[in-house]
């Protein structure tokens, strides 16, 4: 009986194209070419749009790349790796005139060679790019407006920059994004003001330069920050209680003064401590929900009695 109905609901094309979907929705299928080619009927079934499936193709070599653009079932391939690879020469060379396909949504490129990056070659499906670049690399061109995940990785963050940098590029041209839901931004360092919109709603931020002086958070409401500040002095912490209530993570390591009650901002929900640190009782902010203790002796646990 039960393989009976089995088949009966298998036979339904609509049952089981909506069977096929909900077990691979919300996964990564990595591919190879091989695989494509001998798979692309089944992978062409699958609804990637509605159930967000990401069929994904990683690049490291110009063979690939081009073995790529020759493929006719290219447009399966909803997501690209480019692992330390210069896509601008490979898709500019004069022998490769073909075009990156519209039908990509997610772009990483990992890329550390002294090029320039023209951004206009990112097909402008593209949703969610990911960049994880160095200061040697120059840009040109308007990242894709419709873009709704944005990652920028710059590696060697403390090296200056001798072309247009990421940074000037990115605070020209952020206020298109109209779409932009989500945005980490990771090595950057910043001259001008950095205004974030209120139509976003994730902001994850790691090792930035100048943030203090520069960042505007437009809604402080409507987007969620993920910054964890390092705190080397009174001051930060005091322009943290009155200027920054963005900011609810805070790193404590080997600090030149001591911690009293009530210098710690009332805002703050995440505190991680490396290393000893002497806490009087009532240091600790009480909406406080995460501790992490990483180096620390047995006697801190005095200060929590």
């Amino acid at each position: 009986m039960d393989t009976d109905l089995f088949y009966l609901v298998w036979r339904n094309h609509f049952l089981r194209k909506r069977i096929r979907n909900l077990i691979v929705g919300n996964r990564e299928i990595k591919v190879a070419l091989s695989y494509l080619n001998a798979n692309h009927q089944y992978l062409s079934l699958l609804d990637t749009g509605h159930h967000n499936i990401q069929i994904k193709y990683s690049i490291q070599q110009k063979q690939a790349f081009d073995d790529y653009l020759e493929n006719p079932h290219r447009h399966l391939i909803t997501q690209i790796d480019f692992l330390s690879f210069d896509l601008t020469k490979a898709i500019t060379s004069t022998d490769n005139q073909q075009q990156l396909p519209e039908t990509l949504k997610v772009i990483t490129f990992s890329i550390i060679d002294d090029i320039i990056f023209n951004f206009d070659h990112i097909p402008r499906s593209v949703e969610k790019l990911e960049l994880f670049f160095c200061r040697k690399v120059s840009y040109l061109g308007q990242i894709p407006e419709n873009i709704k995940h944005l990652k920028i990785d710059m590696i060697d963050s403390n090296k200056p920059s001798e072309n247009l940098s990421l940074e000037d590029l990115f605070l020209e041209q952020l206020v298109n994004y109209k779409k932009l839901e989500f945005l980490k931004l990771y090595g950057l360092s910043l001259s001008r003001p950095l205004i974030i919109p209120p139509w976003l709603k994730d902001l994850n931020l790691a090792k930035m330069n100048n943030i203090d002086q520069y960042l505007v958070i437009s809604d402080p409401s409507t987007t969620r920050v993920k910054f964890i500040k390092e705190i080397e002095s009174k001051e930060q912490l005091e322009a943290i209680n009155t200027s920054q209530p963005w900011c609810h993570s805070l790193l404590l390591s080997g600090l030149p003064f001591k911690l009293s009650p009530g210098l710690i901002p009332a805002h703050i929900t995440n505190i991680d401590v490396n290393g000893n640190l002497s806490l009087e009782k009532g240091c600790l902010p009480e909406g406080l929900k995460n501790l992490d203790l990483f180096f620390w002796s047995l006697l801190f646990l005095v200060f929590f009695h």
